[in-house]
């Protein structure tokens, strides 16, 4: 499977703890998961951080871009529920 990472606007904690998975110590690739630079390669996104506004554009614009069928993951509090940003105003994308 290969993956597209979008940060979405959060604190780059969540985009830390994605890198490291590529390390000799996690090495996803052995599982068939790499990270690639365009969507047109990937066969989902892996998005972190709370969608700001400014990022939605560009969000939708590379889910798009990304060929069905896809998926999404969604990692981190941010992602997932808003984490310290929720009840803030977002994009409202969902």
């Amino acid at each position: 499977m290969k993956l597209r990472q979008v940060s979405a606007g959060g604190c780059n904690g969540c985009e830390s703890d994605v890198n490291v998975l590529n390390t000799v110590g996690f090495d996803l690739a052995r599982f068939g998961i790499q990270f690639v630079a365009s969507p047109r390669h990937a066969d989902g996104l892996l998005v972190t951080g709370a969608i700001s506004e400014n990022m939605r554009v560009a969000l939708r614009k590379t889910w798009e871009a990304v060929p069905d069928p896809k998926i999404v993951i969604a990692v981190g509090a941010c992602a997932i529920s808003g984490g310290p940003f929720a009840g803030i105003r977002r994009c409202g994308m969902g």
